[in-house]
């Protein structure tokens, strides 16, 4: 965050990286994309290396809507004929991490406390994966990777994760006048670091991990995971689309740093904090989207999209709203950003428990540092995978 299609609304007011012992999911390495694949490799891009996927293994789970696991690569759409996403006798947890950018640079012990508890908690919990929404860092600078690095870290070899850099994390003292980030630093989150880590699968540019994919399966489900930078450029979309394509099979969840408002719609050229307003996106068209463009471009296109999360917003930092996509099925977008509370966010984070009954998720917002749970229904809901429906 800051300083200073189909329509069936509902409101109510995201790099794979770590070698987990807890995901039983492969991947393949693909680096980026500039074409739609003849077979299931998909083309190289700005040097990248391609590697065919061997790790979409056949599963007779499925979904309401959510693709049942089948051939790698298929482009022909999803099979909804089962009743359930996935049922399983154990439901498993998703844990979305908002804006440390804070935490970072004045709090690093909150920081730390939300990741221990994270690893900590990784097995009764059943944590399959963790997404940060971006302003991972305040002035992108060495002193806040390190704190971000140090903490983040505790997750490997327990809890895979993605990371999306946010505006802050970008240019220098986090201005974000170009997309150069200390995050790629050799010291840091780099690319080489992750290559062997069995949920990696690729980034859009090689050595550069602002844009990443990511792959795990969770009760019987398989996932690809879209990690894509500020303000997306056109061709990180298509690059995504492409990934929806080959991995048609699996549901995706996209996080990106600014996506949703807190007015329950999504961010626009005119609204506060928008992509549009910094300088990354001025030089061309094309340079950069913001939420509603990243919904026709691509969300709404692909019919696997199924969450979209994101942070970056002020005020109370919370918005949500469900819309069907092209294929008539839900898509749920979801921001978190806690960083107007005390302390840059009091160390909440979001979490998604996705039930036994494979048909709904309980959504919680907790701070390890504190505690606490925050009650009200903003914080506290269901996701009726069924219905399509936020219920509080």
């Amino acid at each position: 965050m800051e300083d200073a299609g189909g329509t069936i609304q509902q409101t109510s007011s995201s790099f794979s990286a770590s070698f987990s012992a807890s995901s039983p999911a492969t991947s393949s390495m693909v680096e980026s994309s500039s074409a739609a694949p003849a077979s299931s490799e998909m083309a190289p891009l700005d040097g990248g290396t391609t590697t065919p996927d061997a790790g979409d293994p056949a599963s007779s789970s499925s979904s309401l809507g959510f693709p049942s696991s089948g051939q790698s690569g298929s482009s022909s759409g999803v099979d909804s004929s089962s009743s359930t996403m996935g049922s399983s006798a154990t439901g498993w947890t998703l844990a979305v991490m908002p804006d440390t950018q804070l935490y970072a640079m004045d709090f690093p012990q909150v920081f730390h406390t939300q990741t221990q508890w994270l690893r900590d908690n990784a097995q009764t919990r059943n944590i399959r994966f963790m997404v940060h929404e971006g302003d991972i860092t305040h002035l992108n600078n060495a002193t806040e990777w390190s704190v971000a690095f140090d903490a983040i870290t505790d997750l490997d070899g327990v809890i895979p994760y993605a990371l999306t850099f946010g505006n802050h994390d970008l240019g220098v003292n986090g201005l974000a006048e170009d997309r150069t980030t200390l995050g790629d630093d050799a010291a840091y989150f780099l690319v080489d670091r992750y290559l062997q880590s069995p949920t990696y699968g690729g980034v859009f540019q090689a050595g550069d991990f602002t844009n990443s994919y990511h792959l795990f399966t969770a009760a019987g489900v398989d996932y690809l995971v879209l990690a894509l930078e500020f303000g997306p450029r056109d061709d990180v979309l298509t690059w995504a689309g492409l990934l929806c394509d080959q991995y048609a099979s699996r549901t995706v969840m996209v996080v990106t740093h600014s996506y949703m408002d807190t007015d329950d719609t999504r961010v626009g050229p005119t609204d506060d904090f928008s992509p549009d307003i910094y300088q990354i996106c001025q030089p061309t068209p094309g340079a950069c989207n913001n939420g509603e463009e990243m919904w026709e471009k691509l969300v709404r296109l692909k019919p696997n999209i199924r969450f979209v999360f994101s942070g970056h917003q002020l005020g109370d930092g919370i918005g949500r709203r469900v819309d069907r996509n092209d294929a008539n099925l839900p898509v749920f977008q979801m921001l978190a950003n806690y960083q107007v509370r005390v302390m840059g966010g009091e160390g909440y984070l979001r979490m998604l428990t996705f039930e036994p009954d494979g048909e709904h998720i309980s959504v919680t917002s907790f701070s390890p540092y504190l505690g606490t749970s925050l009650e009200d229904g903003q914080n506290r809901f269901v996701i009726n995978l069924t219905q399509g429906t936020f219920t509080p």
